[in-house]
């Protein structure tokens, strides 16, 4: 008999808590079980469209804790990929920095590695236990004449095919990361999950399949993203008459990811506590050879300067260079660029992407959650108030005419769903005009400023522009228009080259020396109720308890405040008494003083 899920929006409540569910991803989660809640026959299909970067890995783990919370036993995470996979591993994995905390039914990782081990066969084996099952794709597909699968071969310790353990279990859900790679028309892979017979398949992605438009229960679009201030903002750098060859573009965007590294280096400064993160520059290329030559160029002076800190990634790439892409986020990564031929559109979660080139495009087909979404999230985990770090830089060759002369089709990019996109293989976007089939975002009637007269308010917010910086959507639209469903239009700024990479990064401010210092009562206080000697000096200065007992000891007529700060504190007394402990008790951690 299958298990039945109800839906529970105490339990929701309680694990969006616990594991700090950003609203949207919250939201994801309530509408997915409430369609498995809803039931059905047969097998129960469902879509959460998230735009890049909101955080689908914690809808994911989220979703799993509250299967679990219900009795569910058997959960399938697929991926598309090797690379995927070990990235979702590492989300379960309490020693990696990717771990996705607040799980309080720990699942047990089955995995292509160990899961013909003996003890993992017991673990399948105990029906209490709740199994977490990773793997891609291609490890599940129907073996052939000329290749097998070890997950439909019969395993001695679990007495069946691990594949056929899985057709057994009534309780199996399936969690598909990339959903759309496995659209039905993709035979093998479609055939793979579905030929399981879960009691549901839950797809993730940012980029759902048209043919499952009809199966999307959530959507939250990149502009709302932006908006709500999930994502970076994304920035297009262009020069006034556009950008004639490669050498130039990749020089701003060179200059563009060194003005970008001060900026986080100042963030670190005054947030000694933020993670270590280096921004990274990512260049998208049209062929192998053509990413072989952009590679070449980067090595040289003036540009990125050592071939050692550029990275290749094709189709054609080593196990080395594999490996050296996974720890690109890593402080001590010594790549500052990544050169990439249709290898990372998706799935490939870094934090540390600040500036992204793709050459030969127009930006009206550059702007896809596919090729953005690379740059989009955050790298602090938060907008920070410091712009540089809060937006990606989107270098374009585009001229300024021709930005304006696309400001409906951008417009229609940066706020509709990515399934109003038609993209090709690569990411790009196949067409760089209006779709008339698509509503246009309204324009509240301001018009477009000219060359010289470009500039906002001025400011350091993430999504109002500074000066020499411009918006195609105003922020601030006429009130009487907004009905109760009103949205504001969320920020895309363009700016120059020249000035973008003029503008002075912000220095940490800190104290003036000289200026007078208040210091405020601290709450912390520890009290001694023995005093024993008090200095005839009105100001000490308290040490830690294990200095000399010839130490003296500031002390009050009553009651002496000890304060752990170690900041300097007044006698009330000089009236010289013996010094005496508390009996039976120790005395607080800052005991001894001395004279300032």
């Amino acid at each position: 008999m299958a298990l039945e899920i109800t839906y529970d929006e105490a339990l929701i409540e309680e694990i969006a808590a616990r594991f700090d569910l950003r609203d949207p991803n919250k939201n994801a989660l309530s509408a997915v079980v409430q369609k498995i809640a809803n039931g059905g026959s047969g097998l129960q299909e469902m879509v959460a469209d998230l735009a890049t970067g909101v955080g689908k890995t914690f809808l994911m783990s989220s979703l799993i804790e509250y299967l679990a919370q219900q009795g569910v036993r058997h959960v399938l995470v697929v991926t598309p990929g090797s690379t995927i996979q070990r990235k979702t591993l590492a989300n379960f994995d309490a020693a990696s920095h990717k771990y996705v905390a607040g799980a309080d039914i720990a699942p047990f990782i089955v995995t292509p590695d160990n899961f013909q081990a003996a003890n993992v066969g017991s673990v399948l084996r105990n029906p209490q236990r709740l199994k977490v099952f990773v793997f891609n794709v291609q490890q599940l597909i129907r073996p052939t004449d000329k290749v097998s699968r070890k997950v439909r071969s019969e395993d001695e310790n679990l007495g069946d095919a691990l594949y056929s353990h899985l057709e057994n279990a009534d309780d199996l859900f399936v969690i598909a990361d990339e959903h759309h790679v496995y659209r039905e028309k993709a035979k093998a892979f479609s055939a793979a999950i579905r030929d399981l017979g879960p009691v549901a398949l839950v797809g993730l992605t940012a980029t759902p399949d048209k043919a499952d438009y009809a199966k999307v229960v959530f959507q939250y679009t990149l502009g709302e993203a932006i908006a709500d201030g999930h994502v970076k903002v994304p920035v297009i750098v262009y020069r006034k008459d556009g950008t004639k060859d490669e050498r130039t573009q990749l020089q701003d965007a060179c200059q563009l990811l060194g003005h970008k590294e001060r900026s986080y280096e100042v963030y670190r400064q005054t947030n000694p506590d933020a993670p270590a993160v280096k921004p990274v520059l990512f260049v998208v290329c049209q062929t192998i050879e053509h990413a072989a030559e952009v590679g070449q160029l980067l090595a040289q002076p003036g540009m990125i300067g050592d071939g050692s800190q550029v990275l290749e990634i094709t189709s054609q790439s080593s196990d080395e260079a594999l490996e050296a892409l996974s720890k690109v986020e890593d402080p001590d990564s010594p790549i500052r660029a990544i050169v990439s031929v249709n290898m990372l559109r998706e799935g490939w979660d870094v934090k540390n992407i600040a500036v992204i080139v793709a050459l030969r495009r127009l930006a009206s087909q550059t702007l896809t959650e596919q090729i953005l979404g690379r740059g989009l999230r955050l790298p602090f985990g938060q907008r920070t108030g410091i712009a540089d770090v809060d937006q990606v830089d989107l270098v374009a060759h585009d001229s300024y005419q021709q930005l304006l002369s696309q400001k409906d089709v951008l417009r229609q990019r940066i706020q509709l769903p990515s399934t109003a996109v038609e993209v090709d293989d690569q990411g790009f976007a196949t067409s760089a005009e209006v779709d008339p089939n698509q509503p246009l975002p309204v324009d509240p009637g301001t018009s477009s400023p000219e060359p010289g007269q470009v500039g906002g308010a001025g400011g350091s917010s993430s999504l109002t522009p500074a000066p020499g910086q411009w918006a195609l959507f105003d922020m601030e639209e006429d009130e009487s228009a907004q009905d109760e469903d009103y949205q504001p239009n969320p920020g895309l700024i363009f700016e120059e080259a020249e000035q973008r990479v003029e503008t002075k990064v912000p220095e940490p401010q800190y104290r003036v020396e000289g200026a007078p210092q208040i210091i405020f009562p601290d709450a912390s206080l520890d009290w001694c109720t023995r005093p024993s000697h008090c200095p005839t000096s009105r100001t000490v200065t308290p040490r830690r308890q294990g200095w000399p007992s010839s130490r003296r000891c500031p002390l009050s007529s009553s009651v002496t405040r000890w304060r752990p700060s170690g900041r300097a504190i007044r006698c009330r007394s000089s009236a010289p008494r013996r010094e005496r402990r508390r009996p039976n008790r120790p005395w607080p951690a800052w005991t001894w003083c001395t004279r300032n």
